[in-house]
């Protein structure tokens, strides 16, 4: 059985060290990526679990990137958990303009967590959609 694997997708590297190592130490492998380019690069070579994403990135933010996500076949059913310090309100206003005249719209994420989240607050979004095996 392999372990399951978690990619975080975070401009800051000391997120994206404290997610990785966040993960490692409850036993999912862990992947990272510095920006929505290598992200949607990763998510695609790696197939992950689930996928941690912060929301304002340079180089393809997080929002254009969970929209791509979305609507790559391979990719659409994997879980995302969205990190940011941009209000749950503020995200899903940008969300709603992003879906605007879109005959398909993209789905809200699993989950939305401002940052900083507590790292129970973190395991628990994981554990809810990609529970250990």
């Amino acid at each position: 059985m392999r372990p399951r694997t978690i990619l975080i997708v975070e401009d800051e590297m000391d997120m994206r060290f404290f997610l990785v190592t966040l993960c490692r130490a409850n036993g999912f492998n862990a992947s990272a990526a510095r920006n929505g380019k290598e992200g949607l690069a990763q998510a695609r070579a790696v197939r992950p679990d689930l996928i941690l994403l912060d929301v304002m990135m340079p180089e393809q933010g997080g929002l254009v990137l969970y929209a791509a996500i979305k609507n790559d076949p391979e990719l659409q059913a994997t879980p995302v958990v969205m990190l940011s310090a941009v209000s749950r309100t503020d995200f899903h206003h940008s969300l709603a303009m992003l879906n605007a005249g879109r005959q398909a719209p993209i789905p809200p994420p699993e989950a939305y967590l401002e940052k900083p989240p507590e790292p129970e607050t973190i395991l628990h979004a994981i554990q809810r959609w990609v529970p250990m095996q």
